[in-house]
């Protein structure tokens, strides 16, 4: 199965390509007769000890890619390597991929014991993945000994191991079981599934996916077309909700088809709002389907796979060229020291030397001369940036720039070299692959919110 979302990069702002990183401790200014120290006691010393507990759980991963993961992960290991027993799966580096998320929030949900191996398939794909998985695509996973891959397979194949205490989601009698199993095979199929995600996609972008679309623009006349498709299989979603009363699910309680329908119905919530003005969410012409997606929303689980509208907007935006009436989805008002809040400025401060690497890197400030700026400087503002966002977030007294920094024209460099830095990090920063949506979302916030008051902080002349 072709994931729409694999050909980007793995390569992140909070989660950058594996390199190594000189052991940054710069010496921040302070003001005459106060000894210098260094950024990580004046910056980010009291930060760390009042995001700990947030950061339990992420993981650094030196000298693999990506260099960081939200949750535990295992090395690069071959598919024959794999344990023999148990469930082994494999998703790819930037988590965008739909179909991989399919099988991760299943893992999540029923409650299996599983290790993950991240995969970095761009466009040279390694040998040891394709001679074990024919596609080369994500998800794969090894099951009890045995290698499979295509999302929907691997959903059955958790489903039917026995005795490992994993909570089941399918039903239990065996005919009501089967008919599940069968739907949810051809659930992707466009004449016999109900293929909601291939019609939105087509809907939100112009052209099925695989195809080009109309380089001289579309025509009102193709875009009602498209629009009519997708609204087609929206009804027949809503009459297949409508069957089961009391649940806000597929059957009467949460399972396996909820789950594979998941992902393309987060992805065409965001990208059909922001590109088509079209929302699905809430839509009074589609009841059914309104409370499924807010009773999926709830799930905690669902909560630490989905990404936020901000990601998947710019995804599409980026790697598939997508324009129109674009929302960001980043308008939230910031809660800090809010759970979500706490979760973005740990992982922020925990990864700090990877995420100014990057954003020297790939924002053109590592270039230095702005406001007359060398690049060593320019790096020491760049954490300032970052600290100050985090001490937003955790709701913590924030630096003391006045004092880090003691002449004004320094100052006011600083503050344009801020404004860059976190407007980049507010468009890099992605969900799942760097934290939850939420997480993110809350970042992005912050970001805004901190570059906007650059110039009242630092001051100009």
């Amino acid at each position: 199965m072709v994931s729409l979302l694999l050909v980007a990069s793995a390569t992140s702002l909070m989660l950058p390509a594996a390199r190594t990183i000189p052991d940054r401790h710069v010496s921040v200014r302070c003001s005459a007769g106060a000894p210098s120290a260094s950024s990580d006691d004046v910056l980010f010393s009291p930060l760390e000890t009042k995001l700990a507990d947030a950061m339990a759980g992420y993981m650094l991963r030196p000298a693999q890619k990506p260099a960081s993961a939200p949750e535990p992960t295992l090395p690069t290991i071959r598919h024959g390597l794999a344990p023999r027993a148990g469930v082994t799966f494999y998703r790819d580096g930037n988590a965008w991929c739909p179909f991989c998320e399919r099988v991760w929030l299943q893992l999540l949900e029923n409650g299996e014991e599983y290790g993950t191996v991240i995969v970095d398939i761009g466009a040279k794909k390694p040998p040891w993945y394709t001679d074990a998985v024919p596609t080369g695509q994500t998800p794969s996973a090894v099951v009890d000994g045995t290698v499979i891959w295509e999302s929907l397979d691997i959903m059955v194949a958790l489903e039917e191991r026995k005795d490992t205490g994993a909570r089941l989601l399918l039903p239990a009698e065996p005919d009501e079981r089967a008919r599940v199993v069968a739907e949810l095979r051809a659930f992707d199929d466009p004449e016999k599934g109900l293929n909601v995600g291939g019609a939105g996609y087509a809907f939100m972008r112009g052209a099925p996916f695989g195809q080009v679309p109309d380089e001289g623009g579309e025509s009102d006349a193709k875009v009602a077309a498209l629009r009519a498709a997708f609204e087609q299989k929206l009804s027949r979603l809503e009459e297949r909700l409508a069957r089961v009363e009391d649940s806000p699910y597929f059957e009467a309680e949460f399972g396996v088809l909820d789950i594979a329908l998941w992902p393309a119905m987060e992805r065409m919530a965001a990208g059909l709002r922001a590109f088509r003005g079209y929302e699905i969410r809430d839509q009074p012409g589609f009841p059914r389907l309104s409370a499924w997606l807010h009773a999926m929303g709830e799930r905690p689980a669902v909560a630490r796979v989905r990404s936020d509208d901000g990601t998947l907007v710019r995804l599409f935006a980026k790697v598939f060229g997508m324009k129109g009436n674009r929302s960001w989805g980043d308008s939230l008002v910031l809660v800090r020291g809010s759970k979500p809040a706490l979760e973005a400025a740990a992982k922020l401060v925990r990864n700090r030397r990877e995420v100014v690497d990057d954003i020297l890197l790939h924002s053109q400030l590592g270039k230095g001369g702005l406001g007359g700026l060398s690049r060593s400087e320019t790096a020491e503002v760049v954490e300032v940036a970052i600290a100050l966002v985090a001490a937003r977030l955790a709701a913590a007294p924030p630096p003391d720039v006045t004092r880090l920094i003691e002449d004004a024209q320094q100052r006011a460099a600083a503050a344009g070299v801020v404004c860059v830095a976190l407007s980049f990090l507010r468009a890099r920063v992605s969900a799942p692959r760097d934290m939850t949506a939420a997480a993110a979302t809350a970042l992005r916030r912050a970001c805004a919110e901190e570059a906007a008051e650059a110039f009242d902080r630092f001051g100009y002349v």
